[in-house]
C-alpha cells in the first residue's frame, strides 16, 4: 500500500494540489547490528538493490555504518533508520548517499549524517522523482542535501521535511539546494518543512560568493517551503532565486546571516531575441536603456542572462554586443512569490554597522513579489540596513514591520514598482 501525501492548498501563488509518492514497501529487508561498522558497505548496498529488483521495499538500517565508498539508492527504495542509525564518511567521497540518476520512489529517513568533511555531499539525487528526505540530522556538511533536475530530466515532487543541518564543515557552501541547472529543465513541485539550518557567520568573502546561501531554491516552480529556520548563514539566510515561480514562504525564520536575510530573484533573467545569431556565449552587452549584462548560455533565440548592475531590461529594448543588435521580445524572471508570517532579523553582519545595502529581503529582478505580516529588522543595535529592497522588480506589502533598520523600511530602485495585492493572505 503505497502511502500518499497531498497539498491542499490551491492559489495563483502556491503550488497545485499534488500527490507525493513517500517509498514502497513490497517487501522489506532487515539489517542487523548496533556497534560501529555493524554492517558492512556491501551487505547494505547489496539488500537495497534486491529490495528494488523486487519492485520495491524498505531496508532497515541500525547502528553506526562507516562509509568508504557511495551508498546508492536505486527506485521504490526506502532507506529507513532505526532510533540511532548514522552513516558517517571514512575517506574523501563526492556523495554520501546518492539517489541514483532518474529514481523515483525513494525515502530517505531517520539517519545521522556525518560528512566528516570528507564528502561534498550528504545526499545527492539528480532528475528525481517522489523522492523524500525526512527526519535526518547532517553535520559536517560542504553541500548538505541537493536534489533536483538532470539536464534532461527534471526533477519532480520532491519533499524535505524534519530535517536539522547543524555544524559545517569549513568550507560549507550550500546546506540544504533544491536545483535545477542554467537551461535545463525547471524543477516541478517540492514541499519543505521543519527545516532548521544552522551555518558559519562570517565565512562570506567576495572571492567565495557562493558560500552558504543556507536554504536555496533555484529554477523550482510550484513550491511551498514552510517552518524553516536558517541562522549564522556565511552569506543569505534563504534564497529563492533563478526563475522560481509560483511558491510561498510560510512562517520562516532568517537571521544573523552576513547578507541578507531572504534573496528573492537574482541576476539571472532568461529573454527571447527577434535574432540572436552573431551573439556569443560569454559576451558582455548593453542596451537602449543602459541595461548591462553577460550571456551565459544561448539556445536559438532564447539567451540566459547574468545581468550588471544598472536598468531593467523590457520588452522592446534593444541590446548590442560586438556590432551586433537585436529586440528583446519577451523576458522571464523569478515570479509569483509569497512571504507570509516570515521573519528576517539582524542580519548583514559581515557589513557591520556601516554604510550597504544588506536587507532582511533583497528583491531583485523578480515580478509580482507579495510580503504579508513580515517582521524584518535589527533587535537591539543590528546591522540590517533596510527592511526590504527591491531592484528591477515588482513587490508589494501588507501588514509588515520593517522598522528598527540603519537606513530605513524600505527602498525600490532600479526601476522597481509597488504593486498591489490581495488583502489575504495565501
Amino acid at each position: 500500500m503505497q502511502k500518499i501525501v497531498k497539498s491542499t492548498r490551491e492559489d495563483d501563488l502556491l503550488i497545485p494540489r499534488r500527490n507525493f509518492l513517500v517509498g514502497a514497501t513490497a517487501s522489506t529487508f532487515a539489517i542487523a547490528g548496533s556497534s560501529a561498522r555493524a554492517q558492512s558497505y556491501g551487505d547494505l548496498q547489496q539488500r537495497i538493490a534486491s529490495a528494488s529488483a523486487s519492485g520495491g521495499g524498505t531496508v532497515y538500517v541500525s547502528g553506526q555504518t562507516g562509509l568508504r565508498a557511495t551508498l546508492k539508492v536505486p527506485s521504490n527504495v526506502v532507506l529507513r533508520g532505526e532510533p540511532g542509525a548514522a552513516f558517517f564518511a571514512e575517506g574523501k567521497l563526492k556523495n554520501l548517499i546518492q539517489i541514483e540518476r532518474n529514481a523515483g520512489g525513494v525515502t530517505i529517513s531517520g539517519f545521522l549524517l556525518d560528512g566528516r568533511g570528507l564528502c561534498q555531499n550528504l545526499i545527492q539525487g539528480s532528475g528525481v522523482e517522489n523522492c523524500t528526505v525526512d527526519s535526518c540530522v547532517g553535520i559536517n556538511w560542504q553541500y548538505g542535501i541537493v536534489l533536483g533536475s538532470h539536464p534532461k530530466r527534471a526533477g519532480r515532487n520532491i519533499r524535505v521535511s524534519n530535517v536539522r543541518l547543524t555544524n559545517p564543515a569549513l568550507n560549507a557552501i550550500y546546506p540544504l539546494w533544491i536545483k535545477s541547472g542554467t537551461g535545463g529543465p525547471m524543477v516541478e513541485g517540492f514541499l519543505g518543512s521543519d527545516i532548521f539550518v544552522q551555518g558559519i557567520r562570517g565565512a562570506y568573502s567576495r572571492t567565495n560568493a557562493s558560500t552558504a546561501d543556507q536554504i536555496t531554491l533555484h529554477g523550482v516552480r510550484n513550491f511551498e517551503l514552510a517552518r524553516a529556520t536558517s541562522l549564522d548563514g556565511g552569506e543569505v539566510g534563504i534564497t529563492v532565486a533563478r526563475l522560481c515561480a509560483n511558491g510561498v514562504l510560510r512562517d520562516c525564520v532568517a537571521n544573523t546571516a552576513d547578507g541578507h536575510g531572504y534573496n528573492i530573484g537574482s541576476g539571472f533573467i532568461v529573454a527571447d531575441v527577434m535574432d540572436a545569431s552573431g551573439f556569443s556565449e560569454g559576451e558582455r552587452f548593453t542596451s537602449n536603456t543602459r541595461y548591462e549584462g553577460w550571456l551565459q548560455k544561448i539556445e536559438g533565440n532564447r539567451v540566459y542572462i547574468n545581468r550588471g548592475v544598472r536598468g531593467r531590461l523590457e520588452i522592446g529594448d534593444e541590446i548590442f554586443s560586438n556590432g551586433r543588435r537585436s529586440y528583446v521580445q519577451a523576458t522571464y524572471r523569478t515570479e509569483k512569490i509569497a512571504l507570509v508570517n516570515c521573519r528576517a532579523q539582524d542580519n548583514w553582519l559581515n557589513g557591520g554597522n556601516v554604510a550597504g545595502t544588506g536587507a532582511g529581503a533583497l528583491i531583485q529582478q523578480a515580478d509580482d513579489i507579495a510580503l504579508y505580516n513580515c517582521v524584518m529588522g535589527n533587535t537591539g543595535t543590528g546591522y540590517q540596513a533596510l527592511g526590504m529592497f527591491a531592484t528591477q522588480a515588482r513587490v508589494g506589502w501588507q501588514n509588515c514591520d520593517f522598522s528598527g533598520n540603519i537606513k530605513g523600511g524600505t527602498r525600490l530602485a532600479g526601476k522597481s514598482q509597488q504593486i498591489s495585492i490581495s488583502p489575504v493572505a495565501p
